[in-house]
């Protein structure tokens, strides 16, 4: 994996992150004052493109992702880290499909469904992900320690 890969991945995925979760909290948990209001805040329409631009990067750069780092892991079987790289992989399907269908879906209820799977796999996706990048430094902090360790004069 390069170095434009996983910056890609990290800028992308925190970007995707934290417009959803920003996007989310303005629409359904502020109140705007005015009754005839469309919008509960300035930004929120902002947020909303954003989240939609950024994600088929995202996309794009998860499909890069898996032909230089997740197929590589699973077929040489490494089981460093796999737990929570198979638990991304596990969410990102529903979490692309429900933002799809987000878009194109007419009915109410149907739009609730999907925007609660969407929610659920997306906060699934950022969670796994996070823990994934936390356990791989640490991993990588402790092989540089031992790597140190042994060059150590006697």
């Amino acid at each position: 994996m390069s170095r434009w890969e996983s910056w890609s991945l990290h800028i992308l995925t925190a970007l995707v992150s934290v417009t959803g979760i920003v996007f989310f909290a303005m629409k359904y948990m502020m109140a705007t004052a005015d009754p005839f209001a469309l919008i509960n805040h300035p930004l929120q329409p902002a947020m909303l493109d954003i989240h939609i631009l950024a994600a088929p990067f995202l996309i794009l750069v998860l499909g890069i992702m898996y032909s230089s780092h997740i197929s590589d892991k699973l077929d040489t079987g490494n089981k460093v880290n796999r737990r929570s790289g198979i638990a991304m992989l596990l969410s990102l399907l529903p979490m692309i499909l429900s933002g799809y269908l987000l878009q194109v879906s007419t009915s109410a209820f149907l739009s609730k469904l999907i925007l609660v799977l969407h929610l659920v796999s997306g906060l699934a996706f950022a969670g796994t992900y996070a823990f994934h990048q936390w356990k791989s430094i640490r991993l990588w902090r402790a092989q540089s320690r031992r790597r140190q360790v042994t060059r150590l004069p006697a």
